[in-house]
């Protein structure tokens, strides 16, 4: 923050904070939540895979004298052996992605935060997965070290494959990653599309063209006072620049807007302007007119479409009145805006911005506030700030200078955090899309492949090849419809109760929630059916000496 003399103060943007960041936060740690949870249950249901396999080699050891801890011992040497080898390697891509994130961030202060703690993060995502490789896999290996060999032992020679309770096993892992992937898919897609709807901000005037700055104003100060007239003048006569305006917050007593009907008003955006505000900022108007030169010293108002209807029920109220705060004074509503919304970045997400209020005043009462420039059609914008700035220079002001900017770049900075978690949580909602489809990959084709005996034995006699992809076909066709139905089902549930009610996001389910079953479904169809047209290919001679 700087300050000039006189009645001018600079505001850097550095110093804008958003109160809704923290919802934003718990936004983007539910979804990475998200999918370091699918990645578990990937690696769950591989470790299930993998103790089903071997479950005849456990049983017979087990039947041998050996002790439930010894026989699952080499599993969880395993499990950590992986675990250290995929940590190594994802801190090595890690590293790639920690700049791909830091680059994402518009602010440079961020991205230079981001770099300087990424061994703290590199080192706890590296700790966050062993852990969770272990806790993940122990469950499953200690239950299949505990089986009752004789069980085991009977059910074949072949791994279990005609097995009901391997078969359960099987199915119920392809149910449970489905069911996880829809859930997971759908949430952090709604999750990026609540950002995104928040990271939309129409404010309801013409942005382009318009050059804004920000004062402070001494009015017991003549010199001050005069001052100010004679910069303005001096911007108002720059070839570029069509209209000058001033505007200022002000909040009535109470805080109560009240109509002339009684009504309250509520929570309301007031602002003091100068007769040229509505025509610099180009606010369309429902009904009336704006202020003009002629409503020098009348006390009148324009009002937005939303407090209208508040305050009356309808938006035809030119004439009307309405009083500033308990005992404050009246004006007389000469016209209606179209919704306008100045303050969208500082609103939590969910939350509508509250309804504008216009009261005209004189441009010497105004203490403090923003000059808004309108610049000319036609002319550059560029141009119309260097102009603007050589003029704030030559009133003795330098400073100044640095404080003019477009109203499209202050947008810009205002909602790149915004954008910023928009496209972190993009990449995560993706990086759970790619999660899903390699898990049910995984599933489904273990799920075909154990069961290329029973194709080699119907192929001999006689089932075409067409035929054994149907069977596949129906088979995880009921999986997949059995655990898209639970998915969407806890989807739903968690979204109501997660997203719409704690986080305020407005967004709708439907788009994600088919995305997400979209998404699953092809998955699921397309790991089921390569590995039944491999298997139905095969020659039975070729299965059944296996």
């Amino acid at each position: 923050q700087a300050q000039s003399p006189g009645w001018w103060r600079i505001h850097w943007a550095a110093e804008v904070q958003v109160p809704g960041d923290w919802k934003l936060l718990v936004v983007l740690q539910i979804a990475a939540a998200a999918v370091l949870l699918l990645a578990c249950i990937n690696v769950s249901n591989l470790v299930v895979i993998r103790v089903t396999v071997r479950r005849r080699v456990s049983a017979i050891r087990r039947a041998l004298g050996a002790s439930r801890w010894r026989v699952a011992r080499p599993f969880i040497a395993e499990s950590i052996l992986l675990a250290a080898g995929t940590a190594t390697v994802g801190a090595i891509l890690s590293i790639v992605a920690v700049r791909l994130v830091a680059g994402v961030f518009e602010r440079p202060a961020v991205a230079a935060e981001i770099m300087r703690t990424s061994a703290h993060v590199l080192i706890f995502a590296g700790v966050s997965a062993l852990i969770s490789i272990i806790l993940v896999s122990a469950g499953p290996i200690m239950r299949g070290a505990g089986t009752t060999p004789l069980l085991v032992l009977q059910e074949g020679s072949s791994g279990g494959g005609v097995s009901g309770a391997a078969r359960r096993i099987r199915q119920g892992a392809v149910g449970v990653q489905v069911a996880f992937s829809v859930v997971l898919v759908s949430l952090t897609t709604l999750l990026v599309a609540g950002i995104r709807a928040e990271a939309r901000w129409e404010p309801g005037y013409q942005a382009h063209g318009l050059l804004v700055t920000s004062f402070a104003q001494d009015q017991s100060s003549a010199p001050a006072v005069a001052a100010q007239s004679t910069l303005l003048s001096r911007l108002a006569a720059i070839h570029e620049v069509e209209r000058v305006a001033i505007s200022a917050r002000f909040f009535p007593d109470d805080g109560r807007i009240i109509s002339d009907e009684g009504e309250d008003g509520g929570s309301c955006y007031c602002v003091t302007v100068t007769h040229d505000f509505i025509q610099a900022l180009r606010i369309p108007l429902r009904s009336g007119r704006p202020f003009a030169v002629a409503d020098r010293g009348v006390p009148v108002a324009i009002v937005d479409e939303r407090l209208a209807q508040r305050l009356w029920g309808h938006h035809d109220v030119t004439g009307r009145r309405l009083q500033l705060g308990v005992g404050g004074s009246w004006v007389t509503v000469v016209g209606v805006s179209h919704a306008i919304d100045f303050i969208r970045p500082w609103v939590e997400p969910g939350m509508a911005p509250p309804p504008a209020l216009f009261v005209r005043r004189r441009a010497d009462s105004l203490a403090r506030g923003s000059v808004y420039l309108r610049t000319r059609s036609g002319t550059s914008v560029d141009a119309a700030l260097r102009s603007v700035r050589s003029v704030m220079s030559a009133t003795g002001m330098p400073g100044l200078a640095h404080n003019v900017d477009t109203v499209e770049d202050r947008l810009a900075a205002y909602l790149a955090p915004l954008r910023s978690y928009t496209r972190l949580i993009g990449l995560l909602a993706m990086l759970a899309i790619v999660l899903s489809v390699i898990g049910l990959n995984g599933v489904l084709g273990y799920h075909v492949a154990t069961r290329r005996a029973e194709f080699g034995i119907r192929s001999a006699l006689g089932a075409t090849p067409s035929g054994l992809v149907a069977i596949v076909a129906r088979e995880a066709a009921a999986l997949a419809i059995g655990g898209i139905a639970a998915g969407a089902l806890v989807g739903t549930l968690l979204a109501r109760v997660l997203a719409f009610a704690v986080l305020g996001i407005s967004s709708s389910i439907v788009g994600p929630m088919f995305l997400a079953i979209a998404t699953v479904a092809s998955a699921a169809a397309i790991s089921a059916f390569l590995p039944a047209f491999r298997a139905s290919r095969t020659p039975p001679a070729a299965v059944l000496r296996q």
